[in-house]
C-alpha cells in the first residue's frame, strides 16, 4: 500500500461531480479579444456565471464534460464583448 503510493506515477483523476441540472445551465465563455475559453455553470435563477475551468484544448473540454457529467448537446456558448 505505502509503496503505491510512493511509486504512483501520474495524477488521480477526479471523480465525476454531477451539477444540478434544474438550476444551472454549462455554458463556454468566450473572450472576444483573446479567443480565451472558460467553462462554468450559469444559475437560470440568476444568471450569474459560475467559472469552473479554463479551456485551453480539446482534452480540457473532454475533462469539462467528463467531471461533470455534461452533456455536450447541453453546452451552450456565450462570446464575451469589450
Amino acid at each position: 500500500m505505502f509503496f503505491d503510493k510512493l511509486f504512483s506515477f501520474g495524477r488521480k483523476r477526479p471523480d465525476v461531480t454531477p451539477y444540478d441540472k434544474s438550476r444551472e445551465k454549462p455554458l463556454i465563455r468566450i473572450g472576444c479579444c483573446t479567443g480565451e475559453k472558460m467553462a462554468g455553470f450559469r444559475s437560470l435563477e440568476t444568471g450569474r456565471f459560475r467559472e469552473i475551468m479554463l479551456i485551453q484544448s480539446d482534452r480540457d473540454y473532454r475533462e469539462f464534460l467528463r467531471r461533470y457529467a455534461v452533456d455536450p448537446r447541453d453546452v451552450d456558448q456565450d462570446v464575451l464583448e469589450s
